[in-house]
């Protein structure tokens, strides 16, 4: 019984929660978490790929979390594959 109220209630702080940043974006105040771009990020990639560095490694020497790496590694795969 406890668990469905509060089940319950995290549904409705979520939903609170999205319509607060869609009224943010829509005042053009809610920017997002800034982009992380990376210069020559395809030799960091082409690198890690000749196993040559670990992802701890990568991250280390981009100064990145290794979470930060693992999204730019699956969006720098999905693009290669649209490439081709």
């Amino acid at each position: 019984m406890i668990g469905a109220i509060n089940e319950f209630e995290r549904a409705n702080l979520l939903e609170r929660q999205r319509e607060g940043i869609a009224l943010a974006k829509a005042k053009g105040k809610y920017k997002g978490r800034k982009e992380i771009k990376i210069k020559d990020f395809d030799v960091y990639y082409s690198r890690y790929m000749r196993r040559e560095l670990n992802k701890s490694q990568l991250a280390r020497e981009l100064k990145i979390s290794r979470p930060t790496l693992d999204k730019l590694l699956k969006e720098h795969e999905g693009t290669n594959k649209e490439k081709k």
